[in-house]
């Protein structure tokens, strides 16, 4: 059965998400398969409307209130996607979820740049993970072809924005639609 979860670590609606995600594996006794994916920017340079910032700001507000969740707006988006790629190398030490959880937390929940190095080797350190191997993999190519493949296997499922869950050939995309994706969860888990 196909159960995945796309995820980006700079996506407010994946913090305010993530606890009711990973909740779904304590229910029904499963493990999502953790899939990152960098949602490209959009060709033009047109900045977005000021009107639907303004209101996003306003409802990201709301949903960490909502979900008891610290906030602390970043200052700006993160100069790369090393923060992405270093999913990977949590990832293989059976560190993904802390390490996506850390990252939200980190960017969202204390405002700081994950696209910094030292701020990426604090989240490392909070989850467990050596420092030195940590350091010593940060930036690899391989890193960076493993996104690349997760975001093309995400283009090709129907990805457009985060999170999205995958339960067996359909899609749920967007913290608002997971009390759908867990009421699909129940039918087929019921099988």
């Amino acid at each position: 059965m196909k159960l995945k979860y796309y995820f980006s670590t700079t996506s407010p609606f994946c913090y305010t998400g993530n606890q009711r995600i990973f909740d779904m594996e304590k229910e029904f006794d499963f493990k999502w398969e953790l899939k990152p994916y960098a949602i490209e920017k959009p060709t033009d340079a047109s900045p977005p409307d000021p009107n639907e910032m303004k209101n996003m700001r306003v409802d990201i507000q709301r949903l960490t209130d909502y979900y008891k969740l610290p906030l602390l707006f970043p200052k700006k988006p993160p100069k790369d996607r090393s923060h992405l790629e270093c999913f990977f190398i949590a990832n293989d030490k059976g560190k993904g979820k802390e390490y996506l959880m850390a990252a939200n937390r980190v960017y969202w929940g204390e405002g700081k740049d994950i696209g910094e190095l030292d701020v990426l080797l604090e989240i490392a350190k909070s989850i467990g993970l050596d420092e030195k191997d940590f350091k010593d993999k940060y930036g690899n190519q391989s890193l960076k072809e493993r996104l690349k493949k997760s975001t093309d296997e995400g283009n090709a499922d129907g990805v457009f924005g985060v999170p999205t869950l995958f339960i067996e050939d359909e899609i749920f995309w967007g913290q608002d639609r997971l009390d759908f994706a867990r009421r699909k969860l129940e039918s087929v888990m019921k099988k």
